[in-house]
């Protein structure tokens, strides 16, 4: 009866240690998709308020008129 004591806690052992190499893994894991995570939102934290609306209006400038509004087109597609 001894040696089956012995044997389950060396199993008792090696899974202590698979445990203990596991853990850290999966906090170095949880790290690195923390440091990801928060990276991005100040990278979107960093553009002020009036950088992002001056950008938007560039953008909406750079649309020709003629996509912007097909009104615009006048009777070039109008079907007869």
């Amino acid at each position: 009866m001894e040696s089956k004591s012995c044997i389950t806690s060396i199993s008792i052992e090696i899974i202590n240690k698979k445990v203990q190499v596991y853990l850290p893994i999966r906090m170095l894991q949880l790290h690195i998709l923390q440091y990801f995570h928060l990276t991005l939102i100040l990278m979107i934290n960093s553009f002020s308020r009036r950088d992002i609306f001056l950008n938007s209006q560039n953008f909406y400038h750079s649309i020709p008129t003629e996509i912007e509004n097909p009104c615009c087109l006048g009777e070039w597609f109008v079907d007869s």
